[in-house]
């Protein structure tokens, strides 16, 4: 998967096909409309706190990203009828940081049958891709089904001061490349992107 907009199709366990693809400035109202079909719980879990709504705010710096320094991968249902969003991966670094902030999360009707494995397996070719080292992300401790999956990935699992709290560290096998190519991106993440809701994994 390129930054171009490369696709990639995925056959899931359950026989359906699905997408994975770069997000688009375009996807803002299908990503608003995917986080708030979330369960209560899910959006608690990726966002290690209670979300009613995800702000106008958040939703464009999620969807506007430069696919450098912000990565986003989402993933579509092949053959939908309109604009649908079904998983959505993503990482955030600084300018040189050969670490960045890991989120995943799936839409209900669309876990255990591969369709989150499929999201990290993507995420990290374009996290190596990039030179990113190591992806790490946030997630309850109670989140069984995310520690699950960061482990079949060989993650490290680190206690955090919040015992309600883990940090999973997933390496990617880069070499780290710090330098910046091509050209200015669309829209950098801010730091409150990375601080508050980049880190979070949630149930594949």
């Amino acid at each position: 998967m390129s930054r171009t907009g490369t696709a990639l199709f995925v056959l899931l366990q359950d026989g359906r096909h699905v997408r994975i693809r770069p997000i688009a400035p375009g996807d803002l109202n299908a990503l608003g409309a995917f986080f708030t079909a979330l369960t209560p719980t899910a959006r608690r879990l990726r966002f290690l706190a209670q979300v009613n709504e995800v702000p106008t705010d958040l939703l464009v710096n999620f969807s506007r990203v430069d696919h450098w320094s912000h990565v986003a991968l989402v993933a579509e249902p092949c053959g939908s009828a309109g604009p649908l969003l079904i998983g959505e991966a993503r990482y955030v670094r600084g300018p040189r940081a050969e670490c960045a902030e890991l989120a995943l999360v799936v839409a209900e009707a669309w876990r255990r049958v591969g369709l989150g494995s499929a999201l990290t397996r993507a995420l990290l070719r374009s996290a190596r891709a990039g030179g990113v080292r190591r992806l790490c992300g946030d997630a309850l401790a109670e989140n069984d089904a995310i520690l699950c999956l960061m482990r079949s990935f060989g993650a490290r699992w680190v206690p955090t001061a919040d015992l309600r709290i883990v940090q999973l560290c997933v390496e990617t096998g880069a070499s780290f490349r710090p330098e910046r190519p091509g050209r200015s991106p669309v829209s950098s993440p801010s730091r409150a992107i990375q601080r508050t809701s980049a880190g979070r994994t949630t149930s594949p």
